[in-house]
């Protein structure tokens, strides 16, 4: 069966051969593949391994961390572009293979001859729908003009990406004998939830310096027992223990993984009164680490306060395992009032 016939080099006729079922096992992912007509294609060499661009991407996993070994099912949503796609041309899914996966988890695994029907539509672009055994469905649109690459995923067993972690994440892309690759990091938000930092689709380095690093809070207020000034990263269990004991003496502290966390803590010692507030502004990282740009809130102009020691803080957990930082500190009074 062929998609289409070819007219000259790099050129199809949008000519369209309805396929049979190929009787793939159970196991084997169904495909639905929409070939839309088709525009002039770029040449590129048979079988050459192409680059792909990740302009978003995010991760949502069902549950937080389960069992080594059981199914972990999540949701997946990428957005991107593929280079030298001529390959595409020749692609035939009655014939070829086909498969996507992030990471170690297979997204899309079509074997040879592994799609059972196929559509033409005359949008200029190829849209495929994979249900696998699992109850898994997996949509991807690609435009053969621009190389565009759009991904959605439900329901797919994402245990093995989650165990080799967010740092850098494999993205594998095959249309019969066109490859595509790229290796780019994600940073955790939660425990269940995976994003592509802004600027960071690269090939798998620290993403640039001034990327915003999320964070999330653990305790605020303006009482703690610190009463020094006092801005630090906590990278392990036994810090966090002894830093707790200072702070809320008798309590026990919040639970943080440090395997893939760490905690920034501001302390801005005693005041004089009430009033006074700490916060921590952003999170992004830098060339040795993070920057953290933390602000002291004071009373201003109309602010009636009460004469009391006070001793503020503010503490919150970042996705960055064994993270150190630089603090860059301001002071602005705020006005009450008009």
């Amino acid at each position: 069966m062929a998609i289409g016939t070819r007219s000259g080099p790099g050129r199809g006729s949008g000519i369209l051969a309805a396929m049979a079922g190929t009787g793939a096992s159970p196991g084997r992912m169904v495909a639905l593949l929409a070939f839309a007509c088709m525009a002039p294609w770029p040449a590129a060499a048979e079988g050459a391994i192409g680059s792909a661009e990740v302009h978003r991407a995010s991760v949502r996993f069902e549950s937080g961390p389960g069992i080594p070994g059981d199914p972990d099912p999540g949701a997946v949503r990428l957005r991107g572009a593929l280079s030298d796609i001529g390959d595409l041309a020749s692609f035939d899914p009655g014939t070829d293979p086909l498969s996507i996966s992030l990471g170690p988890s297979q997204l899309v695994d079509a074997p040879a001859g592994g799609a059972t029907s196929v559509r033409l539509r005359c949008s200029g672009r190829w849209l495929l729908e994979a249900a696998g055994a699992d109850g898994s469905r997996t949509t991807v649109l690609v435009d053969p003009r621009t190389g565009r690459l759009d991904l959605r995923s439900r329901g797919a067993d994402l245990s093995g990406l989650r165990g080799s972690g967010p740092e850098a994440v494999d993205l594998v892309v095959r249309f019969g004998t066109g490859e595509w690759r790229r290796t780019f990091g994600m940073q955790e938000v939660s425990g269940r939830t995976w994003r592509l930092p802004r600027g960071g689709g690269g090939t798998g380095g620290p993403p640039p310096e001034g990327t915003p690093v999320p964070f999330e809070a653990i305790d605020s207020g303006y009482l703690s027992g610190v009463t020094r000034a006092l801005e630090t990263v906590v990278t392990d269990q036994a810090a966090w223990e002894a830093l707790w004991a200072e702070h809320a003496p008798g309590t026990a502290p919040p639970a943080v993984r440090f395997e893939k966390e760490s905690v920034i803590a501001v302390f801005l010692g005693e005041r004089p009164t009430s009033g006074y507030a700490a916060e921590i502004v952003s999170v992004a990282t830098a060339k040795d680490g993070l920057a953290v740009d933390c602000r002291e809130d004071a009373p201003g102009t109309g602010c009636v306060t009460m004469t009391m020691v006070t001793s503020p803080f503010v503490m919150v957990r970042v996705p960055v395992a064994g993270a150190s930082a630089v603090f860059s500190k301001s002071t602005i009074a705020v006005p009450c009032g008009p």
